[in-house]
């Protein structure tokens, strides 16, 4: 194998698949290192001919990461690391994600704050405060940013707060002047610039020191969601309506969606509730239960309807875009279990053996007429009933008669388990599902709900926030499902409300090394 030039096998190894070189890595060294060291080289030409080939559409396409991007956006705190992403471990994650294979686990997180300001590459969490939703993201700087409408400046105006991790440093705050009512608000690690929505309907571009750069008057009523790349901006109103605007031609509007031509019976009525976009595509959900809608930015067109069978509820469906897959907040019951393939098997066995071991036949009653009851805080979260409701069901179910409430309770038990739908943007079909693994054995898988969906910069970990409410407690657990096998897990640092008054939930902040 010595005896053939370099040239001539890096020459050829431009035109193989994937697959083909992971095994020539295995023939010789002399192989192992031209396939390993000319990286952008060979590994580029194989990941555009496994994932991009037959991708492009005359008004959209999907694009393969460029692992330049992506360190940037990783390796927030330095950019000269040892070992930064290449071309090959892109290509093994997008192989892995195209396979389903993923190991799920939960991360144990620290109550600590760093001793100095950290650049997080990604915050995954959910909280409320005084009653109301924290949006929160974060700015090309390094800040946190957080939206909420009872957040005040010290002239008492509505504001942005940007936050930095380290507790020593102060917040600086981005004042709504015009009195708009920020609801909503979109900022990415790649940009400097920030989105808000108003209650009045109107869109704002800020940029994160030099303060508002356009207004638009964009809907009739409130904004409720808005997201941006580097070349638009795009909102969704309680009108129904999309709006698409140039950032750098002048702030000119682009064009507008209107999600009601798209929906039928009772769903015409709802807004646009959330939004996800990538170089091509704008995703959208309604606020309301309904099928998730994916258009050209190009051209407005719609390319997707994304729904399953029967339909699942959508709203809040904490849209989650990768180069190849939109990730939807779904539920894994009896019924639709064998649609598609679940990873990882491990986790769903896991919900299976609980479930299982709730559904053992309860004991014969004794002393009479007196019969074992289920657990109250089992029935009240399966059910949805107020304790007063559940009182008067108990009253109302007579003791000997054969469908006591806990034969009832063993008879309607089924499989109910907070998923990851993954659907593949190349077909618009379902792909699989991604379940967390079970918390413990005394806790039902229908006591689990995921509250936020984030997406690691080079695809490598998916982040789930997972709220538990069982019995009279609530916490969150953070769930991570890795594609790598061998990537570094980042940091992760709490983000605290601003005031414990009413403050529910729970965020963290990941910073990769």
């Amino acid at each position: 194998m010595a005896a053939f030039p370099s040239e001539l096998l890096l020459y050829i190894f431009t035109f193989c698949h994937g697959d083909t070189l992971l095994t020539s890595r295995q023939v010789c060294s002399q192989w192992l290192r031209l396939i390993d060291h000319y990286d952008a080289l060979v590994w580029s030409s194989s990941c555009h001919h496994d994932f991009q080939r037959g991708l492009r559409r005359r008004f959209w396409s999907l694009e393969f990461p460029h692992p330049h991007t992506v360190n940037r956006l990783l390796f927030r705190q330095d950019t000269s690391v040892s070992k930064p992403i290449t071309w090959q471990d892109l290509y093994r994650l997008a192989r892995a994600w195209s396979h389903g294979s993923c190991r799920s686990f939960y991360v144990d997180t620290a109550d600590t704050q760093p001793g100095f300001s950290l650049a997080p590459s990604l915050v995954v969490g959910s909280l409320q405060e005084q009653h109301f939703f924290t949006s929160l993201s974060v700015t090309h700087s390094g800040y946190v940013v957080r939206s909420n409408p009872t957040y005040k400046s010290a002239s008492n105006l509505q504001a942005l707060v940007l936050q930095q991790l380290s507790p020593h440093l102060p917040c600086r705050h981005v004042e709504d002047t015009a009195l708009h009512g920020i609801v909503c608000h979109y900022s990415d690690p790649s940009s400097s610039y920030i989105v808000t929505g108003g209650v009045d309907g109107t869109v704002s571009l800020w940029h994160e020191r030099h303060g508002c750069k356009a207004t638009w008057q964009a809907h009739r009523s409130r904004v409720l969601c808005v997201n941006m790349n580097d070349q638009v901006v795009v909102s969704g109103g309680s009108d129904g309506m999309i709006r698409v605007w140039d950032v750098a031609d002048n702030a000119q509007q682009r064009g507008s969606i209107d999600i009601s031509s798209y929906l039928t019976g009772d769903w015409f009525q709802h807004g646009v509730g959330e939004l996800a976009v990538n170089g091509h595509l704008v995703v959208c959900a309604p606020d309301a239960s309904g099928p998730v809608l994916i258009f050209s930015i190009l051209t407005g067109s719609l390319v997707y309807e994304l729904k399953t069978e029967p339909l699942e509820a959508t709203a809040f469906s904490r849209l989650c875009l990768t180069p190849f897959y939109l990730l939807t907040k779904g539920e894994l019951r009896q019924h639709n279990r064998d649609q598609v393939p679940v990873y990882p098997r491990a986790a769903l066995q896991s919900h299976e053996h609980v479930l299982a071991a709730r559904q053992a036949p309860a004991q014969p009653a004794s002393f009479g007429s007196l019969v074992s009851m289920p657990d109250t805080d089992d029935l009240l979260s399966s059910s949805g009933m107020s304790p007063y409701q559940l009182a008067r069901h108990f009253a109302s179910v007579s003791p000997t008669s054969p469908t006591s409430p806990s034969c009832s309770l063993r008879q309607t038990s089924s499989l109910s388990v907070p998923c990851i739908n993954v659907w593949d943007l190349q077909t618009g079909q379902l792909a699989y599902r991604m379940v967390p693994p079970c918390l413990a054995e005394d806790i039902p898988p229908s006591s689990m709900s995921i509250t936020d969906i984030q997406v690691s910069p080079h695809t490598a970990h998916v982040f789930a926030c997972v709220e538990v409410r069982f019995k009279s407690h609530r916490y969150h657990r953070l769930c991570c499902w890795d594609f790598s096998r061998n990537q570094s897990l980042p940091s992760l640092f709490p983000v605290p409300p601003l005031s414990n008054t009413m403050a529910t939930g729970a965020a963290w902040a990941c910073v990769y090394p």
